[in-house]
């Protein structure tokens, strides 16, 4: 997360901040505010490095993005490694051993740098949707806290529990949902891929759920990068035995449907798991 930039006469853009996790390399190609940018320099105890390790405080020298593009909240990230999501289910503490209180639809969330707006969606019980102004790469697991700017003071914990949200359109889902975040598992690639039935490998990794973890999942069904779970699997089976039924009634001279009819009627995200289910 950057918390500074500014311009050094010579060198251009520098950032400094918190390096979480992972590791940043002189020459590394990265992503900030949506553009591709390239590792200069980098210091790190204010001696240069040639590659810094999280947890550390660094100062990033960039190619690539005027001082003017970078500002106190934005994130230095890997490419195509992460999520950005526009709404995110949490878990709601209480400040200080303190009960939780109601909140107000409109708060300032702080994770990192960043302090945003995020509009809040009680599911019920100790479980929100929160919709921020502008998307931010978060994981499951992040933590942060909710700042009521009317009252300055802050009014919850949060524990990002999902960054992939189903939409909630039927009367009940919300509720339904917080009873599906309150389920054990959550967070781990055996959890969320019962939860969600059908999921891209690259999505869980994105969420923050370690490759070797999603590799061990022997039970699910997979192709084109994706994973189903073996009940969404027998689900899609039904579906595609029923349709196969219904189409050789109608059309009996007709040959057999096509493997993206198959996908339609199976609701599958890509043909290549009509074969694999």
């Amino acid at each position: 997360w950057v918390d500074r930039a500014f311009t050094i006469r010579g060198a251009g853009t520098v950032v400094t901040g918190t390096l979480g996790a992972g590791t940043v390399r002189v020459g590394d190609e990265l992503e900030l505010g949506g553009r591709r940018v390239h590792v200069r320099g980098l210091q790190s105890l204010g001696a240069p490095v040639e590659e810094a390790r999280g947890v550390a405080r660094i100062a990033v020298n960039l190619r690539g993005v005027p001082r003017e593009a970078v500002a106190r909240g934005d994130a230095l990230l890997t490419p195509d490694a992460w999520l950005a999501p526009t709404e995110f289910d949490v878990a709601l503490r209480g400040v200080r051993g303190a009960e939780l209180e109601p909140l107000p639809r409109e708060v300032m969330l702080h994770v990192g740098s960043a302090a945003v707006a995020v509009h809040v969606r009680p599911l019920g019980g100790r479980f929100a949707r929160l919709r921020p102004e502008r998307p931010l790469p978060l994981r499951i697991g992040d933590r942060a806290v909710l700042r009521d700017p009317g009252r300055r003071a802050v009014v919850a914990g949060v524990d990002v529990l999902d960054v992939l949200p189903p939409v909630l359109r039927r009367r009940g889902a919300a509720a339904r949902r917080a009873d599906e975040l309150a389920e054990p598992g959550g967070g781990t690639a055996s959890g969320e891929l019962r939860r969600r039935g059908a999921v891209r490998a690259a999505d869980l990794v994105a969420m923050g759920i370690p490759r070797v973890e999603i590799d061990a999942v022997d039970s699910a069904v997979r192709a084109d990068g994706w994973l189903v779970s073996p009940a969404r699997a027998k689900e899609a089976v039904s579906a595609l035995a029923a349709a196969v039924r219904a189409h050789d009634a109608a059309e009996p001279l007709e040959p057999g449907l096509t493997i993206e009819a198959a996908r339609r009627a199976a609701d599958l995200p890509t043909a290549g798991l009509v074969v694999a289910v």
